[in-house]
């Protein structure tokens, strides 16, 4: 049997973290997708878990978002 598979939990939490980080940012995904040279559309498939975000993207959507200081390691760890 060959179903579309959600992204593991990981990447789902990974993903609402960064959709979270860009809407309070008031940004599209149209203008999240265009400063990492992706379609917006893609950053979304991110922001579900559906599509693995590489450290890069990531990286380039927290300096979009803002983001420059790191959360304590505790904050981080699942």
């Amino acid at each position: 049997m060959s179903g579309k598979r959600g992204g593991t939990l990981r990447a789902q939490w990974l993903g609402k973290q960064l959709r979270d980080l860009r809407e309070r940012a008031g940004l599209t995904l149209k203008e999240a997708g265009e400063y990492v040279q992706r379609d917006g559309s893609t950053v979304s498939r991110f922001e579900a878990g559906l599509y693995p975000a590489r450290t890069p993207g990531v990286l380039a959507l927290l300096d979009l978002y803002g983001v420059t200081t790191p959360r304590s390691a505790t904050a981080w760890s699942a």
